[in-house]
């Protein structure tokens, strides 16, 4: 019965794996470090660090489902400055993803590609964030124009929202 269980919740516990060794690596070194959930074009676990000395961050999006289907996205990101309110952030960036996983919130161009070969892009991501203020959560929405190059390139624009449990170190 326990192995029936692991087969069947592979990806999530390779998922939970992933989150534990990154937010476990990066915390030695970072002033911000977090790790949490997105819901959109790509459903998954999002991890973000921020150096201590440096304005810019770094995030990562892992998208897994029950069919085997995967995307991974990685982007640097650099500040937009919102100096109203000490609890707003936004974040412009660019980023690559690799990946088999094909969902496309708006598609702007080509046809979506429908085999199982592995996949690579571009993307330039715009997040707005809020840290609620007495919680270590933040919570965010994302859009980011990507193109795909595959045996069909394709463009479409991802789009998600996200919680993060946030570390300051």
């Amino acid at each position: 019965m326990r192995t029936t269980f692991l087969l069947k919740n592979k990806p999530l516990i390779l998922s939970l794996l992933v989150t534990i060794g990154f937010l476990s690596s990066q915390s030695a070194f970072s002033d911000t470090v977090g790790g949490g959930i997105s819901l959109g074009t790509g459903s998954g676990l999002s991890f973000f660090y921020q150096p201590t000395d440096s304005e810019r961050a770094y995030q990562a999006l892992l998208n897994l489902n029950t069919d085997g289907d995967f995307s991974l996205h990685a982007d640097m990101l650099f500040p937009l400055v919102i100096e109203s309110d000490p609890h707003w952030d936004a974040y412009w960036g660019v980023g690559a993803l690799v990946g088999n996983y094909r969902k496309a919130t708006i598609k702007l161009g080509g046809d979506l590609d429908d085999e199982d070969n592995v996949y690579v892009g571009g993307r330039i991501p715009f997040n707005i964030v809020y840290y609620i203020p007495n919680t270590p959560l933040q919570v965010g929405a994302e859009l980011a124009p990507t193109i795909v190059v595959s045996s069909n390139t394709y463009g479409y624009l991802h789009a998600a929202v996200m919680v993060r449990l946030i570390f300051k170190l």
